[in-house]
């Protein structure tokens, strides 16, 4: 691929091991806990539908079938086949809620207006091509009264997804950090693992064979006092925006 190609193109095209090992990995050690603070950023109020756009193997929306098994409706977007063959071949718990998965990117849902009550999407708007667009598409398809929860990693002060809720017309903007813990049962071999999967990938398989042991070197020497037993456990923080639909 040339360098003008896109992570988000590039994630079109994950093949089906990685994300075998992204579910495995990153899912329980990284993902199932945010989507718990995601969804701790939801006022009261009854919720009949969710969609949870950019699912990856569908993370955010297993844990609302779970949750809340009352809903009428779960469906989970995302771009990549891979993800999403995943996903339908993980089984959700028990007296969940049926999810219904479709492949789509975010800017362009195949939903109609005021579909659904709440939109989720968990740290996938700062890899998407053009997030006010996507953020346009989750404003339309959430009824009025609803809301869109938003999670990214970057930090506040940084943080533009704010201002393109705005612009989407939403109201009630409200944006807050969250501390949140994160595990990988394999320590630094995932967090590695982690770093070539994600934006970063491709300039670190790019190093030379010096280079590279440097830098996993360093990433080791970074990580030992997150160590406890071959597990790294490490605290983060991520953003999560909501915005109301009036």
């Amino acid at each position: 691929m040339d360098e003008s190609t896109t992570w988000s193109d590039r994630f079109v095209l994950t093949p089906v091991d990685q994300a075998v090992v992204y579910e495995k990995v990153l899912v329980p050690g990284v993902f199932n806990r945010c989507a718990g603070v995601l969804l701790d950023a939801l006022p009261p109020g009854k919720v009949r539908s969710v969609v949870d756009v950019g699912t990856g193997t569908g993370a955010v929306a297993k844990r609302v079938a779970q949750l809340w098994p009352d809903l009428s409706a779960v469906a989970a977007v995302d771009v990549s086949a891979a993800m999403l063959e995943v996903a339908h071949a993980r089984s959700t718990a028990v007296g969940s809620v049926p999810i219904h998965y479709v492949q789509a990117p975010a800017e362009s849902l195949p939903f109609g207006n005021s579909q659904f009550d709440l939109a989720t999407c968990q740290h996938v708007l700062q890899f998407v091509a053009d997030p006010g667009r996507a953020l346009r598409e989750m404003a339309r398809i959430v009824r009025p009264g609803g809301w869109i929860l938003v999670a990214v990693w970057d930090e506040l002060a940084r943080n533009p997804i704010e201002h393109l809720m705005s612009e989407a017309g939403l109201v009630e903007v409200k944006c807050s950090a969250a501390p949140v813990m994160f595990g990988l049962p394999k320590g630094t071999d995932d967090l590695l693992w982690l770093l070539l999967f994600s934006a970063a990938g491709p300039e670190i398989r790019a190093l030379a064979p010096a280079p590279r042991a440097r830098f996993e070197a360093q990433l080791y020497s970074l990580a030992s006092p997150w160590m406890h037993g071959g597990l790294l456990e490490a605290p983060a923080s991520m953003v999560v925006i909501r915005g109301y639909r009036g």
